[in-house]
């Protein structure tokens, strides 16, 4: 943080104080007799996830972050395993996606074996990647033979 002169987001992080999942702000601060300070920012996960609820998909559609280390630090409410999802491990397609740090079109494969087509969006300043996904079958339901995807609502 300090070599690089400005502020980031953490990783997802389990709190010493109160065992719970977070993420930090985390911003230097140079003082006139050179010490080297960080202003910091915590925050639950949950704050994001409350984001996404908000957000206007296809009935089937789903959203989620990835922190720089491949594990989900929010998603929004598809399931009844979406609490569950904060805190694991992403795919391996989706951490390849991260790893590639480009914005991309990929098919993964959820925790329950459904095939998902995952629009992806990387962000440099903070390491995440943003996921927009639509399970397989709800795409071609709503495109028809021999046609791409319509956009969602």
């Amino acid at each position: 943080m300090f070599s690089q002169g400005y502020s980031h987001f953490s990783s997802l992080f389990i709190d010493s104080l109160d065992d719970q999942p977070a993420l930090a702000y985390r911003i230097p601060i140079s003082t006139p007799t050179n010490e080297r300070l960080a202003l910091s920012v915590k925050f639950p996960p949950s704050s994001l996830n409350a984001a996404l609820r908000g957000a206007e998909l296809a009935d089937d559609g789903f959203v989620g972050v990835v922190d720089a280390a491949g594990t989900f630090i929010a998603r929004n409410t598809r399931n009844e395993q979406v609490s569950h999802a904060v805190g694991r491990p992403s795919s391996d397609a989706l951490l390849l996606s991260a790893l590639s740090q480009r914005d991309e079109v990929i098919a993964s494969t959820t925790d329950d074996g459904e095939t998902v087509i995952l629009a992806t969006s990387y962000s440099p300043q903070t390491g995440w990647l943003l996921g927009l996904g639509l399970p397989t079958r709800a795409a071609m339901r709503s495109s028809g033979p021999g046609r791409p995807p319509r956009p969602g609502p």
